[in-house]
């Protein structure tokens, strides 16, 4: 290899590190932004999801009942984008770690079977969220915030113990704070190690 092979070798290395670093920075933004909301969007549409699907046969336009539906369209593309978002950016980190090799120019089919896998395991786990949450009566949305807060604790707790990032514990314990509760976060809806 050439000095500028190694060189042009490094900077493609820094590259893939800084897209990584702002890939997980997106993440972080995005579980922050679009963990609970969904849950609550999802939790309330619920019902009459359930009640929409079975008079699909039986049903008259009612003009009361359409005005009624204009605001719940904006709860359902207020809860459309957030799950975009969050398989868009679990799609995005998940190239980053791959150094591109999923990239949209190089494997852009590769790219969508990756999207649509992580939209199908966020709204898996959703749905399973609101069932449970379902479980303690209608109305009691405090139970999934417990069980997901302790989620995230233990899933942060777990990784600091058991991942590579344990090596940070005596040089920079701030650093391998926030990396856990990252990953705690963006556990929630997708298995993110």
């Amino acid at each position: 290899r050439t000095s500028t092979e190694d060189k042009k070798s490094e900077f493609e290395d820094k590259m893939w590190n800084y897209a990584l670093i702002a890939a997980r920075a997106h993440i972080l933004e995005v579980c922050i932004e679009s963990s609970f909301q969904p849950l609550l969007q999802w939790y309330q549409l619920f019902p009459g999801f359930l009640i929409w699907c079975l008079n699909l046969n039986t049903r008259e336009f009612n003009i009361q009942q359409y005005s009624e539906e204009v605001d719940s369209l904006k709860i359902v593309f207020s809860l459309v984008s957030s799950i975009f978002s969050l398989g868009w950016s679990f799609s995005v980190y998940k190239v980053a770690k791959k150094r591109g090799t999923l990239d949209m120019g190089s494997n852009p089919i590769g790219r969508i079977v990756l999207f649509l896998s992580n939209l199908f395991l966020i709204l898996a786990r959703l749905q399973s969220f609101v069932i449970f949450s379902y479980f303690f009566g209608p109305g009691n949305f405090y139970p999934i915030i417990a069980f997901i807060s302790g989620h995230i604790i233990l899933i942060s707790v777990l990784h600091g113990m058991f991942s590579e990032v344990s090596v940070l514990m005596k040089s920079n314990k701030k650093r391998l704070v926030t990396i856990c509760l990252i990953n705690g976060l963006s556990n929630i809806f997708l298995h993110n190690y």
